[in-house]
C-alpha cells in the first residue's frame, strides 16, 4: 500500500493488516513507530489492541535482533504498548519468529 511507504510496508487482506519494516538502526524502528500512528489516524480504525502484535523475524544465529523497543498506539488518548510474540497464527499458519514453521508442524 502506498498510503505509508515513507513510513513501512502495508499488506491488507480482509479485516487484516500487517506493517512491516526491516530494521537496521534505531532510526527504522521509529519509522515503523511513525507507520503505526499514521495507519491508525489516516484511516480512523478502531483497533482491538489485544490483536496487535509485534514479531521480530530472522535467524538470529547470524545476525543481532534488538528486541528491546516496544511499539505502542495510543487510543482514546491512552497510550498502550503492543505484546511482543515468538510465534502466531495467521490465516490457519503458525509462524515463528525463526520462520522455522515448526510450530505449525507440531500443532496441525
Amino acid at each position: 500500500m502506498e498510503c505509508c511507504e515513507p513510513y513501512c510496508e502495508t499488506y491488507l487482506f480482509a479485516d487484516d493488516a500487517k506493517l512491516f519494516r526491516h530494521i537496521v538502526s534505531l532510526n527504522y524502528n521509529c519509522l515503523l513507530q511513525k507507520g503505526i500512528y499514521w495507519n491508525y489516524q489516516q484511516w480512523l480504525l478502531k483497533l482491538n489492541i489485544s490483536k496487535c502484535n509485534t514479531v521480530s523475524f530472522g535467524k538470529f544465529r547470524f545476525r543481532h535482533v534488538d528486541k528491546s523497543y516496544m511499539y505502542n498506539i495510543s487510543q482514546n488518548n491512552h497510550i498502550t504498548s503492543l505484546n511482543r510474540k515468538e510465534s502466531f497464527k495467521d490465516l490457519g499458519v503458525a509462524i515463528d519468529e525463526r520462520l522455522t514453521f515448526r510450530d505449525h508442524i507440531i500443532y496441525t
